[in-house]
C-alpha cells in the first residue's frame, strides 16, 4: 500500500513506524486523532492504505497491523539510508474543528529543512534528550519531539506525559541535557 496511517501512542514506536514507511517508499498519515468515525472517513480518503498501531485497535473495513515485538537492540555500523527529499514522507490533518480535516502534505526534504532550521535557531547540539508532551502525528510534535532529535544527534523520550508531576518525573530520568517541549493543552 502507498499509505500507512501511524496510529502508535509510544513515540518510539511512532518513530520506528515512520521511519519503516520512509524505506518502503510509502507516505505515513498522520490523522487528528484516533476516533473511529475520523480514520473511516480518512481511510475512505485514502482506500490504498492500512494502519499499525501498538494498542488493541480494530476499525471496519481497514487493516491495522499490530506494531511488533522489537528484538534486542544490536550494537555496529550501519549505513544510514538515503531518502528523496521530494518524497511525501507524510500527511498531517487538521483537527477538522471546522469541517473535514484538510490534508498537509510534508516531503522528507522539507522536515528535514525545518529540523536544521529549528535547531540552529535555538542552538540545539548533539547529545540533547528531548521530551514531548505533545502527540507526534501533530505537525508540531512530528517536527519538534521526533525529527529535530532524529536529525540532531540527540535522543527523545518514548512516553508523552501530561501531568506536572509526571512531566518532571520523566524529565527526572533524562540525563543532562536535556529539553522538555510543550505546548498549551488546548492547543
Amino acid at each position: 500500500h502507498p499509505f500507512v496511517f501511524n496510529l502508535c501512542t509510544d513515540r518510539y514506536h511512532f518513530l520506528l513506524t515512520f521511519c519503516a514507511a520512509l524505506l518502503r517508499g510509502q507516505t505515513s498519515l498522520l490523522p487528528p486523532n484516533h476516533a473511529a468515525d475520523t480514520l473511516k472517513r480518512l481511510h475512505s480518503r485514502h482506500p490504498q492504505s492500512y494502519g499499525v498501531s501498538d494498542k488493541a485497535l480494530v476499525l471496519e473495513g481497514m487493516e491495522i497491523i499490530p506494531f511488533p515485538a522489537l528484538p534486542a537492540l544490536e550494537t555496529g555500523n550501519f549505513t544510514v539510508p538515503a531518502i528523496a527529499a521530494d518524497h511525501v514522507a507524510a500527511i498531517a490533518f487538521t483537527s477538522g474543528s471546522t469541517g473535514e480535516p484538510q490534508p498537509h502534505p510534508k516531503t522528507w526534504g522539507g522536515l528535514v529543512r525545518q529540523a536544521q532550521l529549528e535547531a540552529n535557531s535555538l542552538g540545539i547540539r548533539p547529545g540533547l534528550h528531548f521530551l514531548g508532551t505533545v502527540p507526534p502525528q501533530h505537525m508540531y510534535g512530528l517536527e519538534s519531539t521526533l525529527m529535530l532529535p532524529l536529525h540532531n544527534g540527540g535522543t527523545l523520550h518514548a512516553g508523552q506525559p501530561l501531568f506536572p508531576a509526571d512531566i518532571r518525573q520523566a524529565l527526572a530520568e533524562l540525563p543532562a541535557p536535556r529539553a522538555l517541549i510543550t505546548t498549551p493543552l488546548h492547543l
